[in-house]
């Protein structure tokens, strides 16, 4: 349970990495960007990761 958890912590963090130099990015573009967008835009890496995960699960249990 605890490697599960650690592996899940880890790609959570590299998620967030993603997220945050996304924001980075946009606003050395020159975006201007509040705070609520600035977190849309962080966590938009995880929830996409997370569809993908389900949707994979979805496909390899409707195989079988």
């Amino acid at each position: 349970m605890q490697k599960v958890l650690a592996k899940e912590s880890i790609k959570l963090l590299k998620l967030g990495i993603v997220g945050l130099l996304l924001v980075i990015v946009l606003v050395l573009a020159g975006e201007e960007l509040s705070g609520i967008e600035a977190l849309i835009l962080g966590i938009t890496p995880y929830v996409f990761y997370q569809i993908y995960c389900v949707i994979q699960w979805a496909t390899k249990h409707k195989k079988k």
